[in-house]
Parts: structure tokens; C-alpha cells; sequence
């Protein structure tokens, strides 16, 4: 493997945090320090010189995935649409992706535990920290829930914003018609077996199911 282009140290984390959120979203508890080495294009040992452990890792890159400056990164760049079915998707889209991606952040921070990458030889600190795991886990969800609490909130600031424009199309108010997205979002997360697309989702929460009389 080529050997990594020396970077100042907070660029390197900061490119091994992108390397590693899009694989902690696909392999969950099972990523491995090799599987980001290769992502990264860097040896196993940088990571460490990085992290002291892919636990420390996982943390970061889980820390940045909810920051508030990711989400205004994100929204900034949607283009949510002209008309109201437009914004519908775009909103349905945006909800459903945050809310698959929560899903398996959490569901990897709940078991850190036995995270298969934490190689041998480079996490004896994390071994070693004296600490109850279940305790760990219940501090760091503790700060996860404020850090998603306030995502939430900004989230939906963002999307009064785009719904204000059509208050006079709508039978409910904005807050109520995006809680409704949301119960339609998660749903679909949920169900993993979901054959409604976007758009049909979007036009049942415009039109309902019923037919016109």
C-alpha cells in the first residue's frame, strides 16, 4: 500500500471520520480497522496514530454524523423544489434517509462493546480504561439524545421554512402536516419490506386514499 501523504493531524482525523461514515453506515458493529485503512488509503497504523482505538473512532465519526454543522451542510445543498408535492418528497426523502442512518449509528453505539475491528496490539487502552461498558454507553446515549433533540429542531425549522410558501394549500397546520411526514418516514424505515415509493408516499400524505368524489 502507498504510504499516506503526511497531513496536519486534525485533517487526518477529519478524513478518516469521512472514510469511516459511509462503512460504519453499511457494516454497523462488524466494521473493521482494515476496512477503513482501505477506504482511506492509509495503513492500519495511522488510524492509531489518529485514534487511540477504532472505539475512539466510531465515537467521532458517530459525534460528526449528528453535528449540527453536517445537517446545515446538507440541507443547504437540497433543492427542495418549487410546488408543494415537490417539497413533500424532497421532505420524505430527506426524513427517511436521517432516520435510516440514526438507526444503524445508534445501533452501533449500543453494541461498541464487540466491535470486530479493534485489532490486537492497538487497543489495550480501551481495554484497559477501568470502566463498566454498560455505563459508557448510557453516558454517550445520554449526549447523543440532546445532539438528535436539537437536530430535530433545526430539521424542522428547515422544513417549516419550505412549507410556509403553501400555508393556504394545506387542511393542517405546517408543524402538524411535517409530524405527519415523519410518522409516514419512520414507518417506512421500519418496515424494511416497504414497496411504497417516495412519491406515492407523498401523494397519500397530499390526496389521502380515498377516491375523489
Amino acid at each position: 500500500m502507498t504510504r499516506a501523504t503526511p497531513m496536519p493531524p486534525e485533517e487526518r482525523r477529519a478524513s478518516l471520520i469521512e472514510a469511516t461514515l459511509p462503512l460504519l453506515l453499511t457494516h454497523g458493529p462488524s466494521l473493521t480497522t482494515k476496512q477503513v485503512a482501505e477506504a482511506a488509503g492509509v495503513a492500519e497504523g495511522t488510524i492509531f496514530r489518529a485514534f487511540p482505538s477504532l472505539g475512539d473512532l466510531i465515537d467521532a465519526t458517530t459525534r460528526e454524523a449528528f453535528s449540527a454543522e453536517r445537517l446545515r451542510a446538507e440541507i443547504t445543498a437540497i433543492a427542495p423544489g418549487d410546488s408543494l408535492l415537490k417539497k413533500t418528497e424532497t421532505a420524505l426523502t430527506v426524513l427517511m434517509q436521517r432516520m435510516g442512518e440514526i438507526r444503524n449509528l445508534l445501533h452501533t453505539v449500543h453494541h461498541g462493546s464487540g466491535l470486530a475491528g479493534d485489532s490486537p496490539g492497538f487497543d489495550t487502552a480501551r481495554r484497559t480504561r477501568g470502566l463498566n461498558q454498560r455505563n459508557v454507553v448510557d453516558q454517550r446515549g445520554g449526549c447523543l439524545r440532546d445532539e438528535l433533540d436539537a437536530r430535530r429542531q433545526e430539521l424542522d425549522a428547515w422544513l417549516l421554512e419550505q412549507l410556509e410558501p403553501h400555508i393556504d394549500e394545506l387542511a393542517a397546520t405546517p408543524q402538524e402536516y411535517i409530524e405527519l411526514l415523519r410518522t409516514l418516514a419512520l414507518g417506512h424505515v421500519l418496515n424494511h419490506d416497504a414497496a411504497l415509493t417516495v412519491e406515492t408516499l407523498a401523494q397519500l400524505a397530499l390526496h389521502g386514499a380515498g377516491k375523489a368524489s
